[in-house]
């Protein structure tokens, strides 16, 4: 009797090689083919047991794994110092390593905020393939958005293991993670001395999509939480769905922008930071 082993190739493929069992019974070679096959089913689609796809998810290898300087292209001088905004913190809360995001004033309100990006993740986005990401964060001053952005490969790139940034192109944006409980984000409101009380959106910058203007935010909070969110949505449209069938790649897209408390108190502390940690993503279907 053949018995199949698992071999790992990459992040989404599976290769099996063979050796032979010793001759035993007929019926307790059957039993034993039965619990190989459910075996392998469990290990190629991640059911009952853990299995994280990101890479260094856990910061325990530092940023290794993680984009954080965006210095390279013309369309990001943005982002020109994002580096010296992003560190590690070895230990704190009982946890260790864990990612240390602090935007200034003008970052998170009026530009881009700071971000991180993971690195590609193979996905099977056309097989009925079902994902569960969860992050865990807490704030002492920004608020963030954190959400996975689908890519394919760019024309002309022949697809291969180790894509670079520079040969994907984003085809797709999935939901937000919320930290509210609510499945929505905490509305744009701030206390200033001068003006009171501001609600709405405030004047985007030039900071492009990930302006604080442009959207809601995660409503991230004081004290340790975790959010997630399952992709893809079963109630998509033909039109996205058709999009999100072409994503050969998610990556994960970490910004700490808006503010969870007032402008004078931002503009006054020197420790307003987004912690991150505990990133997973899953595959569960």
């Amino acid at each position: 009797m053949n018995v199949r082993m698992k071999s790992f190739v990459s992040s989404n493929d599976w290769k099996f090689g063979r050796r032979k069992l010793p001759m035993i019974g007929k019926n307790l070679r059957a039993l034993a083919s039965t619990a190989v096959l459910v075996c392998a089913a469990t290990w190629a689609y991640g059911i009952g047991v853990s299995s994280n796809l990101m890479v260094n998810g856990s910061f325990e290898d530092g940023l290794k794994g993680w984009r954080y300087q965006y210095n390279q292209h013309g369309g990001e001088s943005w982002y020109a110092d994002n580096d010296k905004m992003v560190s590690i913190v070895d230990r704190m809360d009982g946890k260790v390593s864990v990612l240390a995001i602090k935007p200034t004033y003008s970052k998170t309100w009026l530009e881009g905020g700071v971000k991180v990006d993971s690195a590609p993740i193979p996905i099977d986005s056309t097989g009925g393939a079902k994902y569960r990401l969860t992050v865990t964060a807490k704030s002492t001053g920004p608020n963030c958005r954190i959400l996975l952005e689908g890519y394919k490969w760019r024309p002309g790139i022949k697809p291969h293991d180790n894509p670079d940034w520079t040969e994907l192109r984003r085809e797709y944006k999935f939901a937000q993670v919320y930290f509210t409980g609510s499945g929505k984000g905490g509305a744009v409101k701030v206390e200033t001395k001068s003006k009171g009380t501001l609600t709405g959106k405030p004047q985007a910058g030039p900071g492009g999509e990930d302006a604080a203007g442009s959207g809601d935010f995660g409503g991230v909070k004081k004290m340790w939480s975790t959010g997630s969110t399952t992709f893809p949505d079963e109630h998509m449209t033909e039109l996205a769905k058709g999009m999100y069938e072409q994503c050969k790649f998610v990556c994960l897209h970490v910004v700490g922008i808006g503010m969870i408390i007032g402008v004078d108190e931002y503009k006054k502390r020197d420790d307003c930071y987004l912690y991150v940690d505990d990133i997973k993503l899953e595959r569960i279907k």
